[in-house]
């Protein structure tokens, strides 16, 4: 009895031994099998990638597959990187890119990037619950349901779609950055329970109503250019931004702009602004750009001892004598304004002290009589991201 049960377990081992060489063997098959790419420039980047100059890729290879940049590529399917099982990022961005179902079991992803291509359905990422940041702006979105899925997303770029409603962000508590300018949002109040935001891009929508906005006072960032809005008093509580870009609205008052101690840069162009007081108390601003505005003064500035950009452009302004008291002012523009009818001669003298003082000064005089030639209309450093504004000033 003891001889027949000592044989069976031999027997039953070596059984294990022999389904467990099986195994090991179709395992390094499946892994050595090629991949068959559907878009040869999806190919080419991933050997690329990988370091691989010519030759098919297995499915082990392109499971060592981390990080993948194929953006630019004019790569129209995706079909291979299903076998990216490993993959963490991935940028698509500017390519032909509709259908994203080879991305379906990447589960691992922590950062997409899709923007500029043409999807229209995100349905295909809904097991995407590793996912932190999701891009896909300048596609054809119309919805978000998607994002009900992914319960650690931190960061959102959807600009340039064609979202109406965003219902589906209304429980992302611990989203930090949203950007969804240019497209037909109507309700904004989801945002009202989103009190970790941080960063919040939402112009050039359709929505009327600001209320919402009144309960995210962590933010440090907001944009909302071309609103048509005409009050911003929901910026009073906001004393922790940093930037603001509101241009392109019918603003005539900024009171709700006085005491924001971390202001450092805005944007209030195109607007319907006379008075610039209220940002006295808002010592910090660095970049101020108020061109297209109706400002006849300058009153209120002389405290912004911090301010180095200052764009004046198509005001009404007839002095500037305030100008001398910026000791930081490193750029000024100031075309298309009043100064140079009736004071001259004090214009040019602040002009000059300026210019000695090594201010960047961008100015014609609407005087045609007038001549001021040592006053160049010279560049900032093209290295800096707000170079390009005073070309749009004028």
């Amino acid at each position: 009895m003891r001889k027949s049960t000592t044989t069976l377990s031999v027997k039953l081992i070596l059984v294990w031994l022999i389904l467990q060489s099986t195994c090991s063997i179709v395992m390094a098959a499946v892994q050595d099998k090629q991949v068959q790419f559907h878009d040869s420039a999806l190919q080419a980047a991933v050997l690329d990638t990988l370091g691989i100059s010519l030759g098919m890729l297995t499915q082990k290879q392109l499971s060592q597959l981390q990080s993948l940049d194929i953006s630019g590529r004019n790569i129209a399917h995706l079909g291979g990187l299903e076998f990216a099982t490993n993959l963490r990022s991935l940028n698509a961005t500017d390519n032909q890119i509709s259908n994203l179902s080879p991305l379906s079991n990447l589960t691992q992803i922590k950062q997409l990037i899709l923007s500029k291509n043409q999807i229209s359905d995100l349905t295909p990422l809904s097991k995407m619950r590793e996912i932190i940041f999701f891009s896909a702006e300048f596609n054809q979105l119309e919805e978000l349901t998607v994002i009900s899925h992914w319960p650690v997303i931190r960061g959102l770029d959807l600009a340039g779609n064609n979202i109406s409603d965003i219902s589906d962000l209304k429980h992302k508590t611990e989203l930090v950055a949203l950007w969804i300018p240019d497209n037909v949002i109507i309700d904004l109040s989801p945002l009202a329970t989103l009190p970790q935001l941080k960063i919040l891009s939402i112009g050039q929508n359709k929505f009327t109503e600001t209320t919402a906005l009144f309960k995210l006072s962590n933010l440090v960032d907001l944009a909302l250019p071309g609103s048509n809005l005409g009050d911003v008093s929901f910026l009073t509580n906001m004393i922790q931004l940093e930037r603001l870009n509101l241009r392109e609205n019918r603003i005539k008052q900024i009171q709700a702009l006085a005491d924001h101690p971390e202001l450092s840069w805005v944007d209030l162009r195109d607007n319907l602004i006379s008075d610039l007081s209220p940002l006295a108390s808002s010592p910090q601003i660095q970049k101020l750009f108020v061109a297209k505005n109706q400002i006849r003064n300058l009153n209120g500035l002389s405290k912004q001892h911090q301010i180095q950009w200052l764009v004046l452009d198509a005001n009404r302004l007839s002095s500037i004598t305030n100008l001398t008291d910026l000791m930081e002012l490193k750029v000024l523009s100031l075309t298309n304004n009043d100064i140079g009818f009736d004071n001259w001669p004090e214009t040019a003298s602040t002009l000059k002290q300026l210019e000695n003082s090594g201010v960047q000064i961008h100015f014609a005089p609407q005087n045609p009589q007038s001549v001021y030639a040592s006053v160049p209309n010279t560049s900032p450093p093209d290295n800096d991201p707000d170079a390009q504004i005073l070309n749009q000033s004028d």
